[in-house]
C-alpha cells in the first residue's frame, strides 16, 4: 500500500511508521523536518508545514495514497485544508483524535456521546479553540466534508518508555525524590494506552472499514492511587499522594499530569466488536514502571 503519514518522527507516530515499513508499505512522511528520524532510505520525506494550505497542496503532488494518517490536525481549518488538498487522492483517511472530546465524569464514554458526524462546524485554527473543541471541529469537517472514507481514533493518555512528555515518568521521579504527588481525586478511574498499542491500532484501523469516531484504549482503567501503589512496589519508596481540595491552588511542580476530578475513560466495545483485541493494562503496567525507574536510577 501507498501511505502518507502527517507527523511520524516521534512517539506513537514513529512506531506506526516502523509497522508500516515492516508491512512492506510505500511510506511517505510529511513533517516540518525539525526532528531527525531513523528510517533511512526506507521512507520518502517531504518537508511540510501542516498549518499552511499551500504546503499541503504541494504535498498532494506525491499522491495518490491508499491511506493517509494525520497526527497533527488540531482544528477545523486544518481539516478543511486537508479535505481540499487531498480530494480524490486518498482512499482512506485516519485522524488521530482524543479522549478530550468528552468531558470528565464517566469511566466509559461511547463514541455516540459526542456525535461529530452532525456537529456544527466553526471555522478556525487551533488558537481559536480549546484543544478539545479543536479536535471536535477537526473530526466534524473530516466526516461531513471529505470525499474519502474517514475515521478518527479517540485515544486517552498515551504512555510508554518513549513518551517525550514524561508524564508517567514524573510520578517515579517524585517518589525517588521523596516528594508527594498532588491530586484532586486519586480514586478517579482513567483510561490509558501504550504507545506501541496506539501504533498497532492505527495500523489496524487504516486497513479496516470502520468509519466515524472510534475509541481506542487498553482494557481496564487505573486511578492515581493504583499508579502510585505500583510505583511504591517497584521503587520501595513511600510514593505519597497529597489530596487537594477542589478549590485549592496546586503546586504546579508537584501536581500529577493526570489531575482529573472525576472518572475519565473510554468504552472500547466498537473496536473490539470489529475485531481488534486490546491488551489488559494490568499485564504490562508494572513492567513499564520498572523500565521508567531504571531511567531514573540508571
Amino acid at each position: 500500500m501507498k501511505v502518507l503519514v502527517l507527523g511520524g518522527t516521534r512517539f506513537f507516530g514513529k512506531r506506526l511508521v516502523e509497522i508500516l515499513i515492516e508491512a512492506g508499505d510505500d511510506v511517505t512522511i510529511a513533517t516540518r523536518g525539525r526532528a531527525a528520524d531513523t528510517f533511512g532510505d526506507r521512507v520518502t520525506r517531504v518537508q511540510t508545514d501542516r498549518q499552511e494550505k499551500s504546503s499541503l497542496e504541494a504535498l498532494a503532488a506525491y499522491g495518490p495514497w491508499d491511506i493517509i494518517y494525520d497526527n497533527i490536525c488540531f482544528a477545523s481549518d486544518d481539516a478543511s485544508d486537508a479535505v481540499q488538498a487531498f480530494s480524490g487522492l486518498a482512499r482512506r483517511y485516519v485522524l488521530t483524535s482524543t479522549l478530550s472530546v468528552y468531558d470528565q465524569g464517566r469511566e466509559a464514554w461511547k463514541e455516540s456521546d459526542v456525535d461529530t458526524l452532525h456537529y456544527q462546524v466553526t471555522p478556525g485554527r487551533s488558537r481559536d479553540f480549546s484543544y478539545a473543541e479543536g479536535k471536535r471541529q477537526a473530526e466534524a469537517v473530516l466526516f461531513q466534508q471529505s470525499d474519502f472514507s474517514a475515521a478518527a481514533v479517540r485515544i486517552p493518555f498515551v504512555i510508554g518508555e518513549d513518551d517525550y512528555t514524561e508524564r508517567m515518568l514524573f510520578h517515579v521521579k517524585q517518589a525517588r525524590e521523596g516528594t508527594a504527588v498532588q491530586a484532586y481525586n486519586p480514586d478517579a478511574r482513567i483510561s490509558f494506552i501504550s504507545s506501541g498499542e496506539t501504533a498497532r491500532f492505527l495500523f489496524w484501523l487504516g486497513r479496516s472499514t470502520l468509519e466515524g469516531p472510534v475509541n481506542a484504549a487498553t482494557a481496564g482503567t487505573l486511578s492515581l492511587a493504583d499508579i502510585m501503589q505500583t510505583v511504591r512496589e517497584v521503587t520501595g519508596t513511600n510514593a505519597d499522594i497529597e489530596v487537594l481540595p477542589a478549590s485549592s491552588e496546586p503546586d504546579k511542580q508537584r501536581l500529577t499530569p493526570y489531575a482529573v476530578e472525576e472518572d475519565y475513560g473510554l468504552d472500547i466495545s466498537r473496536a473490539e466488536q470489529a475485531g481488534f483485541k486490546f491488551s489488559s493494562i494490568t499485564n504490562w503496567f508494572p513492567d513499564l514502571i520498572r523500565a521508567l525507574d531504571k531511567q531514573v536510577t540508571g
